[in-house]
């Protein structure tokens, strides 16, 4: 093996160490017409999230999905990063267009560190007509030991 392949093993083996795949989720249930829910996301104490991607699986009223049937909600979602009021938005988003299809995750522009302990707030609003949704958020990165 060559000197620099050896240099590339040794910090892959070290980065893996303190670094793992990692995902929080937040399962907003039988979200009725017009109704609106907040939960907290809290980052643990003894690691700092990476955010890269962020996904979503919705269905109406537990309804079984195919590929074909899947379900895009209509409903929004507003980010706020607890400890200093910022918003990831100016104004609540449609999910599709911040947690991607489902199948494909929404990839972030640049990574977003989210510190040990930090708490994120999100709010989803159902803004559908006729149905009751339950949607499961997905939030993606590299969970970062400290």
């Amino acid at each position: 093996m060559s000197a620099s392949a050896q240099a590339m093993q040794s910090q892959m083996q070290a980065r893996n160490t303190n670094e793992r795949f990692y995902t929080y989720a937040l399962s907003f249930l039988a979200l009725g017409v017009g109704a609106s829910a907040t939960q907290t996301l809290a980052i643990d104490a003894q690691s700092d999230l990476i955010l890269r991607k962020m996904n979503q699986f919705s269905d109406i009223a537990a309804a079984g999905t195919t590929e074909s049937t899947r379900v895009m909600p209509n409903a929004t979602v507003l980010l706020t990063e607890a400890s200093s009021s910022v918003q990831f938005m100016n104004i609540a988003v449609a999910i599709p267009s911040l947690f991607g299809s489902g199948g494909n995750p929404f990839i972030l522009p640049i990574p977003v560190l989210l510190k040990a302990q930090s708490i994120l707030t999100v709010t989803v609003t159902n803004y559908d007509a006729a149905n009751t949704y339950n949607i499961r958020l997905a939030f993606i990165g590299v969970r970062r030991l400290n």
